[in-house]
C-alpha cells in the first residue's frame, strides 16, 4: 500500500481505486480465516477502521476510566 501511495505514475483516482481493490481482497482473505463470531466482530470494527478503529479506542477508554475509578476508591 505504501508503494502504491507513493506511485506518481498513477493518477490519484487510479491509486485510490487500486487501494480499494486491495482492501476488498484483503478483507475477503481475512474473512475466510475467521469463524462466524470473529466475522461478526470484524464486521463491527471494520467500518471504524478509517476512524482509527473508534470502537477499540472507545473500549480502551472505558477500561481506563473503570480502572481509574477503582484506584481512587
Amino acid at each position: 500500500m505504501e508503494s502504491l501511495h507513493q506511485d506518481t505514475s498513477l493518477s490519484q483516482q487510479d491509486r485510490h481505486a487500486k487501494m480499494v481493490d486491495i482492501r476488498k481482497a484483503t478483507d475477503s482473505q481475512i474473512r475466510e480465516l475467521l469463524d462466524s463470531n470473529q466475522q461478526k466482530k470484524w464486521t463491527r470494527c471494520k467500518p471504524s477502521v478509517s476512524n482509527g478503529c473508534r470502537i477499540v479506542a472507545e473500549d480502551r477508554q472505558m477500561r481506563v476510566r473503570a480502572s481509574s475509578h477503582r484506584s481512587h476508591s
